[in-house]
């Protein structure tokens, strides 16, 4: 096996809390997910939302909700960040979402 250097405050992949059904690694509140959001954004586009925007094919409105916190991170794009979230928080804020605008 390869030997990996963590730095002090690192703990390995084998000690996080397993989930069921979810292998090693453990759901990320919406915070984290958001801070992920937020690194990703910066890293590969600079911070410019309307570029997100247009690249990933979405309104520039809608990517600024998803920034603000207005509207939940679609599925697809927690997909790209490589994150493990919990669903039913997703799919009560959507539904949360969507009943608010009826």
């Amino acid at each position: 096996m390869e030997n990996v250097t963590l730095e002090p405050d690192e703990k390995p992949v084998a000690d996080e809390p397993r989930v069921p059904g979810r292998g090693r690694r453990h759901p990320l509140t919406d915070d984290e997910v958001h801070t992920r959001l937020m690194a990703w954004l910066d890293r590969h586009y600079g911070g410019n939302i309307e570029y997100m925007a247009m690249s990933l094919g979405m309104t520039p409105s809608y990517a600024q909700m998803i920034v603000k916190k207005q509207r939940p991170v679609p599925r697809w794009m927690l997909d790209r960040l490589n994150i493990v979230c919990r669903r039913f928080t997703v799919v009560e804020r959507y539904d949360a979402s969507r009943n608010h605008t009826l």
